[in-house]
């Protein structure tokens, strides 16, 4: 028989995998070669500030000591002290330019080996979803993971044209007007649920021009607008009697489109947070329980903190379209852009790696919630 799904919360996610994850980042810091060029970085930046405390020190005495017009004994002196000050600035741009050069290398070394710990795919697979970036998931290339490639070829057989046409479906949703093209994609990645329910999803940055009109209805200037959004495509071919049963639902009411919201189901609050839009007031009604409701409502309020902040979604006829406005690459291992303390960057990258891979799951699992769609 067929429950309503309990999803990991945040919390949850968190408490059982941050330390697995900030143990092997810290691991990688001790390696040797990062480790050398870590001590590197750090003595280049205390030459730099060093001597960069030193021309303020010299620039101080500068002022305060021949303030008034140097006499001839003075004028020496000067001459000493601003050739001591250039040398030191020129230590302090040349110590500046060593530290900088061994920091980029050494957060080259680490992004590179966090890398090879292939943390999206072990993490989703703990989850229990199989995942890989798409070509990748054409082909064998884990020996667990056969299955993947099978989920992969069923997902094509079924939708014919994948999500790779996305202005097909996103335009005028996700408050993309119908004109914007997509200008960069980022990588298309494949994830097959516990269920074997397919997904792909991209990265996507679109492209309009805004005109603005004054009063007389005369162009006064255009705007490059630019909006990045993560997509999503799920194929549930097994879903039964679901023909022609389309339902949108999102965070804000602007996410559906055109497709306002025109039914009030039994639960106040989840009417207000979703804004359900349906064709069929009865299979909406049987794929959204009271149970099921309470529990999507749940997902939202204990993860309010890292859930996207706009989330939007679409199922006909087999197919769910999701698409949620990013806050950086959620498959992507980024960096801090200020990176002078190494327990900074390990706490940076560990809530990057586990917000990144739970805003996908929350996406999937969201949906996964009524029994009719798993």
């Amino acid at each position: 028989m067929r429950v309503v799904q309990q999803p990991i919360s945040y919390n949850e996610f968190n408490e059982k995998y941050r330390p697995i994850i900030k143990a092997d980042i810290t691991n990688i810091i001790k390696k040797p070669e990062i480790e050398k060029n870590r001590k590197k970085a750090t003595i280049f930046l205390g030459l730099t500030l060093g001597f960069l405390v030193l021309f303020i020190i010299f620039t101080i005495i500068l002022v305060f000591t021949f303030s008034s017009a140097p006499g001839y004994d003075d004028s020496a002196k000067l001459l000493v002290l601003m050739s001591l000050m250039m040398l030191v600035l020129l230590l302090c741009v040349l110590f500046g330019v060593l530290w900088g050069k061994f920091r980029n290398k050494l957060f080259k070394l680490l992004k590179y080996e966090i890398g090879q710990l292939d943390y999206f795919r072990v993490l989703f697979k703990k989850m229990g979803l199989k995942f890989a970036p798409t070509s990748l998931a054409e082909r064998r290339i884990y020996d667990e993971d056969l299955d993947l490639q099978n989920a992969y070829k069923e997902h094509f057989d079924t939708i014919r044209q994948p999500i790779r046409n996305y202005e097909k479906y996103l335009v005028n949703y996700a408050g993309i007007p119908a004109e914007a093209t997509i200008v960069s994609r980022g990588q298309q990645y494949f994830i097959a649920d516990e269920w074997n329910n397919n997904w792909m999803m991209q990265m996507l940055t679109f492209h309009w021009v805004y005109t603005i009109y004054d009063h007389t209805n005369k162009t006064t200037r255009k705007v490059d607008c630019y909006k990045t959004v993560f997509a999503m495509e799920g194929v549930y071919a097994k879903v039964p009697n679901d023909n022609y049963f389309t339902f949108s639902m999102g965070t804000r009411c602007a996410l559906n489109g055109n497709q306002k919201p025109n039914v009030n189901l039994e639960n106040v609050a989840f009417n207000k947070a979703f804004h359900i839009y349906t064709n069929d007031q009865v299979k909406i009604r049987q794929a959204f329980t009271p149970l099921a409701m309470e529990t999507a409502l749940n997902h939202v309020n204990q993860n309010i903190k890292v859930i996207p902040a706009g989330f939007g979604l679409q199922y006909s006829d087999h197919i769910v379209r999701s698409w949620f406005i990013p806050k950086g690459d959620p498959l992507k291992i980024d960096l801090p852009a200020v990176r002078l303390s190494m327990n900074k960057v390990i706490e940076f990258v560990v809530n990057d790696i586990i917000n990144g891979i739970y805003s996908i799951y929350w996406v999937i699992s969201l949906f996964n919630i009524p029994p009719m769609f798993y």
